[in-house]
């Protein structure tokens, strides 16, 4: 599940697909205090020498006219600390960085803030990246996956929830030519109780990818 794997596509769009496993924010690290400070930071705090030094990148060709992009969608970015807070030294835990993904414009942007003197400290932009899933991303995926693959539908209507596993990973197109180059993939496939086909969904257009 964690190792990274690509494949060939075929045809005049041919492209290479990375996929990067879906990595859990895990619970706990940041307090809830603390990680609502650091949402609060990065939206309210956008100093001019800190963007001076950012790196930004422009939005990609067709992203607002998707049926996320023309939505405004927008989810939760995902939060974690810098330093770990359980690691030893007087700044540990002090830092958090924000990540946060645009439907609009298919740009990741992850923001370093400082959870003491309150402001942004770094910021770095990306387009076509692996940003790991916010939980209503993959509620989403999931009950398309559901309604897309009746086969699918059954193992988990069926299996009991200790014994349900659901793998997750993160498709990208490299070819920027590609008609699905940037949008918000995610392939999911139940690996226990038994083993379903794997399925890809396109956050983006809200649709099952058929093939690649």
């Amino acid at each position: 599940m964690f190792a990274r794997c690509a494949m060939a596509v075929t045809g005049a769009l041919a492209a290479t697909i990375a996929v990067f496993p879906v990595l859990a924010q895990e619970p706990g690290k940041l307090t809830p205090t603390q990680e609502q400070r650091a949402l609060e930071i990065e939206a309210a705090s956008k100093p001019p020498a800190v963007f001076a030094n950012a790196t930004l990148v422009p939005a990609l060709p067709g992203m607002a006219s998707t049926p996320a992009g023309r939505a405004g969608k927008i989810v939760r970015p995902l939060v974690v600390p810098l330093e770990s807070p359980t690691s030893g030294g007087p700044k540990t835990g002090q830092r958090a960085v924000v990540t946060r993904y645009d439907y609009a414009s298919g740009v990741t942007t992850r923001t370093t803030v400082d959870l003491v003197t309150g402001k942004a400290v770094h910021v770095r932009q990306d387009a076509n990246y692996p940003t790991p899933l916010a939980k209503e991303e993959y509620e989403q995926a999931l009950a398309l996956a559901r309604k897309a693959a009746p086969e699918f539908d059954a193992i988990v209507k069926t299996a009991a929830p200790a014994e349900l596993l659901i793998t997750t990973q993160l498709p990208l197109y490299d070819n920027p030519k590609h008609p699905r180059y940037g949008h918000r993939l995610v392939a999911l496939r139940i690996e226990a109780p038994e083993v379903s086909d794997r399925i890809t969904v396109d956050l983006s257009t809200n649709e099952i990818v058929r093939g690649h």
